[in-house]
C-alpha cells in the first residue's frame, strides 16, 4: 500500500521594474512582482504487513504569475516534476497501531 503523508506550499517572488526612457531621459518607471508558487504533494511511503518498507520522494506542482500593479497580466501552470529519490529501508520500520 503506497501512503502520501504531506503537501507543502512556498511562493518565490521578486519584484523586477522596467524604466521607460524619453531620449535617454528616465520618465517612468514601472514595477512588476514576478511570483512562482510551488507545491510539494508529499512522501509517500510503501507499507507492507504494517511496516514502512521504502519511503519515496514526491512532486512538484508549480504556479507562475506576472503582476503589474494589482492586476494580474501573465499566469500559467507550470509542468509537473516527479521528484527523485527513493529510500530502501535495510530495516523495515514497524508503524504502532496505539500511536494513530
Amino acid at each position: 500500500m503506497d501512503v502520501e503523508l504531506a503537501e507543502h506550499d512556498f511562493t518565490y517572488e521578486m519584484e523586477p521594474c522596467v524604466d521607460v526612457l524619453l531620449n535617454g531621459v528616465k520618465v517612468a518607471h514601472i514595477p512588476f512582482k514576478v511570483a512562482v508558487t510551488c507545491t510539494v504533494s508529499g512522501l509517500e511511503l510503501f507499507l507492507k504487513q504494517g511496516c514502512v518498507y521504502q519511503v519515496r520522494s514526491g512532486k512538484l506542482d508549480c504556479k507562475a504569475e506576472i503582476r503589474c500593479g494589482e492586476s494580474v497580466v501573465w499566469s500559467r501552470e507550470l509542468a509537473g516534476v516527479n521528484l527523485p529519490g527513493e529510500l530502501h529501508l535495510s530495516k523495515p520500520i514497524a508503524l504502532d497501531a496505539a500511536s494513530s
